[in-house]
């Protein structure tokens, strides 16, 4: 049984999205057999020491983060400054759905690992 997760948005461009939107295997994002092992997981994390971690390794599928590699290297970057640290700071990615259609198009990769790390599958 696969979970699905779709675009949710009350913009009239974003409705026309939501509805040719795939729906996304949230299995296909993680590794083989990952969301198989969460009591596993669970206790592993419960019984850590010493204080509460939890190592996933190998956790995201491949191509997946590939994909979003490769996205991220094709924003667009601001130099910020501050008297102690120098970085580079990209747009919000965490309101990618309030991109235009052509921007959402360009971060797929981005869009679906963000769509699987909060989908209730994941989550739980």
């Amino acid at each position: 049984m696969a979970a699905t997760v779709s675009e949710k948005s009350n913009a009239p461009e974003q409705v026309a999205v939501e509805d040719t939107a795939k729906q996304l295997d949230v299995r296909e994002c993680f590794h083989p057999g990952l969301l198989d092992t969460a009591e596993t997981l669970a206790l592993s994390f419960a019984n850590s020491q010493p204080y509460s971690h939890q190592r996933i390794a190998p956790f995201c599928a491949e191509p997946l983060l590939r994909g979003v590699r490769e996205e991220l290297q094709r924003l667009h970057y601001t130099a910020k400054e501050t008297d102690i640290l120098k970085y580079a700071q990209s747009g919000d990615l965490a309101n990618l759905d309030g991109l235009g259609a052509t921007e959402r198009s360009r971060l797929s990769s981005l869009r679906k690992l963000r769509d699987a790390l909060y989908s209730k599958e994941f989550r739980a």
